[in-house]
């Protein structure tokens, strides 16, 4: 009788605890939602040349940081696809 009664408080203590940790692990770290922003390349031909406004993945994170200030967020990562043919895409991901 005293063996079960143990085994069901250590169960209890135990569920307690990871309720705990769980809560405390929310507090510390808040979840924040991403925002997606498209930053546009404006590009095309100038004397057989594409000529880019952004057209380095330094010039898309530049541009991506001055979106994120914008919108009173913090940057969190890019997604920058260079095109051989046509317009870059830079992709902007702020929290």
């Amino acid at each position: 009788m005293l063996k079960g009664f143990i085994s069901r408080m250590d169960k209890k203590f135990l569920a307690i605890v990871a309720l705990a940790v769980i809560a405390i692990l929310f507090l510390l770290l808040p979840l924040k939602e991403q925002k997606k922003f498209e930053i546009e390349d404006k590009c095309g031909r100038f004397i057989n040349v594409v000529t880019h406004t952004i057209e380095t993945q330094d010039e898309c994170r530049s541009r991506c940081r001055s979106q994120c200030s914008t919108e009173d967020m913090g940057y969190s990562k890019i997604d920058f696809e260079e095109a051989e043919i046509g317009c870059n895409e830079c992709t902007c991901f702020c929290r």
